[in-house]
């Protein structure tokens, strides 16, 4: 885990000057959290940005006690497993992985809110469409009547109107999220929250 290294040690002196860490909706995940512009004023609750680049499900459950398991959320938001894909990992795998990790927050932070942003179809990594599917369907189906966590679906707001993704949405390497990609995030993101955080 030494490739995260720097960014987390970065994020960890960034906890260190908070006021408070407690009550927050928590944003946990690869570098489509770590990336987004204007976080801060895009929704409704005090909210932390603890995304770190290349982050993989793996790496998040293994940096949660140096970084999530500090804070007492109100609660929580996911988006990870592009990497994994993109890695080599399989959808089984990813979903194991993502089960131990709840696991591991339910023991720790108990059952707070949690939601699981689907894997986005970025153009870059489309040739993964059907892990991607695959991927998302496990994960919905995995924790679909579990108390306390929630599937937020992005994938099927950032297609066109042939299945295929919007490249507009995507700044030029068309992996990561411009403004507009943002934009979709923050309102779909947020109508979920408003109904199980409000």
């Amino acid at each position: 885990m030494l490739f995260y290294e720097e960014e987390v040690r970065y994020l960890e002196t960034n906890i260190k000057t908070l006021p408070g860490r407690e009550s927050q909706v928590i944003f946990y995940g690869s570098s489509s959290i770590r990336f987004w512009p204007d976080f801060q004023n895009c929704f409704s609750w005090d909210t932390i940005n603890l995304g770190f680049g290349g982050s993989t499900i793996a790496a998040c459950a293994w940096f949660m006690p140096r970084l999530l398991f500090r804070f007492k959320p109100k609660g929580l938001v996911i988006y990870a497993g592009d990497n994994d894909l993109a890695a080599g990992r399989y959808p089984a795998e990813i979903c194991n992985n993502l089960r131990l990790m709840m696991f591991d927050i339910l023991r720790t932070l108990g059952p707070i809110p949690t939601f699981f942003v689907s894997i986005k179809p970025s153009p870059s990594r489309f040739y993964l469409r059907s892990e991607i599917a695959r991927t998302n369907q496990m994960v919905q189906q995995l924790i679909t009547n579990e108390q306390n966590l929630y599937y937020i679906d992005v994938y099927s707001h950032m297609l066109d109107e042939k299945g295929l993704p919007l490249e507009e949405l995507y700044v030029e390497d068309l992996l990561h999220l411009n403004q507009k990609g943002y934009d979709i995030w923050t309102k779909v993101i947020g109508q979920k929250l408003e109904q199980h955080l409000s």
